[in-house]
């Protein structure tokens, strides 16, 4: 049996590069052979909870806002998006489900919510000096009747990817009618 040549007219042996790429195309197609899909693994990112609240109350309070407190179910809410965002490497709103659906779920009931995202900022002091450059942004840490916090950040592929989640009427559980 004799096969055509791949390489060229005057090529008996495949080049180096080739060489190289064979194996990395036969990986590839083993993974979406097995109906995989390569995912990047998302690490949640550590930062001074405390001094990350700070941050964000030394702001509104400069704006002649009141102070907001840390939920531990808006955290975990912040820490499902910015971990949906990084394992998927996109930024966005709706990533891990809505806005209202990912905080119902948490059992925290709201009269009022907002989120704010961002990626790329090697700290939460950066991505909140950001969002306090951003009309929509500032709105949302601004707003007096939010009076709950959650953040996050999560990182994949040297990228880390925040979230900071709002809601007015702290405290309050879901009612399991």
């Amino acid at each position: 049996m004799t096969f055509p040549k791949l390489f060229g007219a005057n090529s008996t042996a495949m080049s180096k590069t080739s060489r190289q790429f064979i194996p990395a195309l036969a990986l590839v197609g083993l993974v979406l052979g097995a109906g995989l899909s390569p995912s990047i693994a998302a690490d949640s990112v550590g930062f001074n909870q405390n001094a990350a609240l700070r941050l964000v109350n030394d702001f509104r309070a400069e704006n002649g806002v009141g102070p907001v407190q840390i939920d531990e179910r808006l955290m975990q809410v912040a820490s499902t998006q910015s971990d949906a965002m990084a394992d998927q490497d996109r930024l966005g709103h709706s990533v891990a489900g809505s806005l209202s659906s990912r905080v119902r779920g948490s059992g925290v009931t709201y009269s009022a919510i907002a989120e704010n995202v961002g990626a790329g900022q090697s700290s939460f002091s950066g991505a909140m000096d950001r969002w306090m450059r951003s009309p929509v942004h500032r709105q949302n840490i601004l707003r007096s009747n939010l009076t709950s916090i959650g953040f996050a950040g999560a990182q994949a592929g040297g990228k880390i990817y925040w979230t900071e989640v709002f809601s007015a009427s702290p405290g309050g559980f879901m009612s399991a009618l």
